[in-house]
């Protein structure tokens, strides 16, 4: 059970993490909580929603030619 105070296997959030995430919302006027994923896609997956819910919009700029993951996020609009 020791190594779950240090690391993050992806179920425990770990006191490293922990101690990261509050940094990091200290640092950030305005931002409450943070979340760490295991890779791009997984946040792009994440945060496309979010950002369509506080914005309202439904389309997302997205850099022709670059790699976005293999999410179906880009594949639906919000109803």
């Amino acid at each position: 059970m020791n190594r779950y105070r240090t690391i993050n296997d992806c179920r425990l959030r770990g006191v490293a993490e922990t101690a990261q995430a509050e940094r990091l919302t200290g640092l950030i006027h305005g931002m409450d909580w943070s979340v760490f994923t295991k890779n791009g896609t997984d946040a792009t997956t994440l945060a496309v929603p979010l950002a369509r819910v506080k914005t309202g919009k439904t389309y997302v700029l997205m850099a022709k030619g670059a790699y976005h993951g293999p999410a179906n996020w880009r594949l639906f609009s919000p109803s």
